[in-house]
C-alpha cells in the first residue's frame, strides 16, 4: 500500500487540480476502507461496553479509526520500515524545514491531511509538479540597489534546465506567485493550500546573492561595505576576477545587458597568433599604433584622470584608413570593414543617431568604439554624438529620494575615420573648439597615397587582403588577456605604471617643446596622446604587443606632430586668432542676429520681433549679448579675445575697459553688449571718422 500511495501522490493523473477545489486530493482506496469500517462499527451499537453510536458521530469515529490505523502501522516493524522520511522522488533538496524539491516537483509538509497518505508520503504534499530550485536573490547594480528579484532554476519535463527570474514584488500570497510560475510554463497545483504554500516557498531567500550589471566594464566588489574590495571587469560572456583575491563565497556578478544586443566581444584564435600575424608585421606604422592604442587605453580611462573622447583619422579614399581601424578593432572582436553589420565590433557613422550612439556606447563601455566613414553620418547627429561620447553620461534621472543619480553611464574612447576632417564635415560653427578637443582630427596620410609608413600606396590592396583575412580569423583574444592583466594589476598598480609610462613619453624633447608654450586646450590633447603612448608601453610590458618601446613612442609622436601641423599655432595667440575668425564667420552668416533699421520716428528698431540668440546688427556696428560672446569664444578665454580686439581697435570699449558697453535698442532702456566695429567683418580695423565719433559718443 505504501508504494501505491506514493505513486498516487506523484502521478499526473493523481492530482486533478481543476476538480480538487479546496480539497487537497481524494485519499482513494484508503478513505473507502475507513468509511466501510465506520459503517460496520455503527451497525454494532456496543463494542467493549461502549455505545459507539451514542458516543461518536460518523466524522469523529472516522478520525479515531484513521489515527488508530496509523499507530498500528508505525508500531509494527513489518510496516514501519516502509514509512519514508523524505519527499517522494529522487535528487531531493531541502529548503528550510517545510519544503523539499525532488524530480517530482515541490513539496510542503504543512498541508497534508492526517492519515495513511500523510504517513506513507513522509508527511509531504506536492504544491507544484515542476522542479523549481531557489538559487539566489539579486539586484541591479547602481547608485541604489534596486530591481530586486528572486532567481530560480527550473527543470522542464524534458529535463532541460533554464533560469527564471521573478521580481520580488510579484511573489505575494495573493495568487500572483502561482500566475507567474504558470506563465513561465510551470505546472502548479491549483488548490488554495497548495498555492499558499507555493507562494511561501518562492519567497525562500537563499544565501547566495547575484549582482546584476547592466553594462560592460569595471565594477568594484563592495559587499560588506569594504571600500578596498577588488575591482572586477564585466564582459557579456564572463566576469573577470583578480587571480590573487577571492570574492565572498555567496556573491557573484553577472552581466545583464540589452536583450539581443551585439556587444562585439568575440574571441577567435589566440593572442600569440594575433601578435605574430598582425601586430608584428605592422610595427612602426603610426596610424595602426594610434588605433591599437585607442582600444588598449579604453579600459585604462577609468584610472587615467582623462576625459573621454577620441580621434578622427581623416584623409583621401583608398589610403588604408579603414584597414588601420580594423586592426585596432581586432583587439576585442570581429572588425568592421565598411559594411556596419551588427555582429562586428566596429560600426559605421550612420548608426550615430542621438539614441543609437548612446545605446552603442553602453555596449562598448571601457572597451572603446570604432566608427567608420563619417561621410555617411548626419552632421547634426555627429555633432551631438561627439558631446555625448565625451560626456559619457545618459540623461539625468532621479533616485527614489528625489536626488539626481550619479550616472554610471559609459566610458568610451572613440576611433573614427572618414575622408573629411571633423571640422570640414561639420563646417565652422560656434562650438568648433569644444568638438576639436573632444574628437581630435589627425591626418591619416603619412606620405602621398598611404596611411602606412611601411606599406607603399601601390601595395595597399595586397596588404588589405592579407590583414583583413587575418583579422577575420584572429580577433578578441588579446583584448580578453589585456582585461585580465589589468584586473590582476588592480587600480593602484595600474595608476602607477600608467603614470610612469605617460611621463616617459611626455619627457621626449619633441613633446616637451610642443607643450612648453601651448594653450591649455592644446595641452589637454597632448596629454591624451600621452595616454595612448602609455597604453602601448603597458601592453608591451604585458607581453601582448610584440613591439619595442622606442617604435611605439615614435609612432604616437608622429600622429601628434601631424595633428599639430594641421592645427597650426599651438600657443595662446594662435588660439585667439582662430577664435576671432570663428566669431567673424558666425556673424557673416547672420545666424542668431537681427538687423536694426531707422523707423519713421528716427529710432533704431528691429526688423523682426523677438530676441535674437546672438545680438543685433546696426548700420555701423555689431552688438553681441555677453552670454553669446562667451559661447562664441568657446574654449578660449573671452577676456583674451576682448584684449586682442581692443588692441586692434575692432571692439568699442565700454564704460569700464574690457567690459560690455551700454547700447540702446529702439525706444527702450539701454542694455549691455560687446560692440564690434563694422570693420571687424572685413578682417581689419579700418573705419571712417564718422563711425569713430559715433562710437565715442
Amino acid at each position: 500500500m505504501a508504494d501505491e500511495i506514493q505513486g498516487y501522490l506523484v502521478l499526473d493523473d493523481g492530482e486533478d487540480e481543476e476538480a480538487e477545489g479546496d480539497v487537497p486530493f481524494d485519499e482513494g482506496r484508503y478513505d473507502k476502507s475507513i468509511e466501510e469500517a465506520v459503517r460496520h462499527g455503527l451497525k454494532t451499537p456496543i463494542i467493549n461496553g461502549i455505545d459507539i453510536g451514542a458516543k461518536f458521530n460518523k466524522q469523529t469515529l472516522g478520525n479515531r479509526v484513521r489515527k488508530a490505523v496509523e499507530k498500528l502501522f508505525q508500531d509494527d516493524p513489518k510496516y514501519s520500515a516502509s514509512i519514508p522520511r523524505d519527499a517522494p522522488g529522487r535528487n531531493e533538496k531541502s529548503f528550510g524545514p517545510y519544503f523539499r524539491v525532488t524530480d517530482f516537483g515541490v513539496f510542503s509538509n504543512r498541508i497534508a491531511p492526517e492519515g495513511l497518505v500523510t504517513l506513507f508520503a513522509g508527511g509531504w504534499r506536492r504544491v507544484c509538479k515542476t522542479r523549481i530550485e531557489p538559487r539566489a536573490w539579486s539586484y541591479l547594480l547602481g547608485d541604489e540597489r534596486k530591481a530586486w528579484r528572486y532567481e530560480f532554476l527550473v527543470t522542464d519535463r524534458d529535463k532541460h534546465h533554464r533560469p527564471l527570474g521573478i521580481p520580488a514584488a510579484k511573489l505575494g500570497s495573493d495568487g500572483s506567485a502561482a500566475r507567474e510560475m504558470m506563465s513561465a510554463g510551470c505546472h502548479v497545483v491549483m488548490s488554495k493550500e497548495a498555492k499558499r504554500e507555493l507562494a511561501k516557498f518562492l519567497r525562500y531567500r537563499p544565501r547566495h546573492i547575484i549582482v546584476r550589471v547592466s553594462r560592460t566594464g569595471w565594477v568594484q566588489d563592495d559587499h560588506g561595505k569594504d571600500e578596498h574590495g577588488p575591482w572586477l571587469f564585466i564582459r557579456p560572456d564572463q566576469t573577470l576576477m583578480p587571480a590573487n583575491k577571492s570574492l565572498k563565497s555567496n556573491v557573484s556578478y553577472v552581466f545583464e545587458g540589452a536583450a539581443g544586443a551585439s556587444y562585439g566581444l568575440d574571441v577567435a584564435g589566440a593572442a600569440r597568433e594575433w601578435a605574430i600575424e598582425i601586430a608584428h608585421p605592422l610595427q612602426g606604422n603610426s596610424n595602426v599604433s594610434l588605433a591599437l592604442a585607442t582600444f588598449l587605453a579604453a579600459p585604462l580611462l577609468r584610472w587615467a584622470g582623462e576625459q573621454a573622447g577620441g580621434w578622427h583619422s581623416h584623409g583621401a579614399s583608398s589610403i588604408g584608413k579603414t584597414l588601420c581601424a580594423a586592426v585596432g578593432q581586432s583587439i576585442y572582436g570581429h572588425p568592421c570593414i565598411g559594411d556596419g553589420e551588427d555582429h562586428t565590433f566596429g560600426r559605421t557613422w550612420d548608426s550615430a543617431s542621438s539614441s543609437g550612439i548612446e545605446s552603442l556606447a553602453m555596449l562598448r563601455s571601457d572597451v572603446g568604439m570604432g566608427l567608420d566613414e563619417i561621410g555617411v553620418g548626419n552632421p547634426s547627429s555627429v555633432k551631438s554624438a561627439v558631446y555625448q561620447l565625451a560626456g559619457g553620461a545618459r540623461k539625468l534621472r532621479a533616485t527614489s529620494t528625489g536626488k539626481l543619480q550619479d550616472q554610471h553611464g559609459f566610458r568610451v574612447l572613440l576611433f573614427s575615420t572618414g575622408e573629411k576632417s571633423l571640422g570640414a564635415f561639420l563646417g565652422n560653427t560656434v562650438d568648433e573648439a569644444g568638438r576639436r578637443k573632444r574628437l581630435v582630427d589627425v591626418p591619416a596620410e603619412v606620405v602621398p597615397g598611404t596611411s602606412f609608413e611601411t606599406i607603399a600606396s601601390d601595395r595597399i590592396g595586397e596588404a588589405a587582403e592579407r590583414f583583413y583575412s587575418a583579422t577575420q580569423r584572429l580577433h578578441g583574444a588579446v583584448g580578453l588577456e589585456w582585461q585580465q592583466y589589468l584586473v590582476d594589476l588592480g587600480p593602484t598598480k595600474i595608476r602607477r605604471e600608467l603614470d610612469a609610462a605617460r611621463s616617459a613619453w611626455l619627457a621626449l624633447p619633441e613633446v616637451e617643446a610642443m607643450r612648453r608654450k601651448a594653450h591649455p586646450q592644446v595641452r589637454s590633447v597632448v596629454n591624451r596622446f600621452a595616454l595612448m603612448a602609455g597604453a602601448l608601453r603597458m601592453a608591451i610590458a604585458a607581453c601582448l604587443l610584440p613591439w619595442t618601446i622606442k617604435n611605439a613612442d615614435a609612432a604616437i609622436l608622429a600622429c601628434a606632430l601631424r595633428w599639430a601641423e594641421q592645427r597650426g599655432d599651438l600657443d595662446v595667440s594662435g588660439e585667439v586668432l582662430r577664435t576671432v575668425d570663428r566669431i567673424r564667420e558666425a556673424i557673416r552668416k547672420h545666424e542668431g542676429l537681427i538687423r536694426l533699421h531707422i523707423d519713421a520716428g528716427g529710432a533704431l528698431v528691429p526688423e523682426l520681433d523677438g530676441d535674437p540668440e546672438i545680438g543685433f546688427i546696426k548700420p555701423d556696428r555689431i552688438l553681441i549679448w555677453p552670454e553669446a560672446w562667451a559661447s562664441l569664444c568657446g574654449e578660449c578665454k573671452p577676456s583674451k579675445v576682448v584684449e586682442y580686439l581692443l588692441e586692434k581697435d575692432l571692439l568699442i570699449p565700454g564704460e569700464t575697459p574690457g567690459k560690455p558697453k551700454k547700447e540702446r535698442i529702439g525706444t527702450g532702456a539701454s542694455e549691455r553688449f560687446y560692440v564690434l566695429r563694422s570693420g571687424f567683418l572685413r578682417g581689419n580695423g579700418e573705419h571712417d571718422s564718422t563711425t569713430r565719433r559715433e562710437a565715442e559718443q
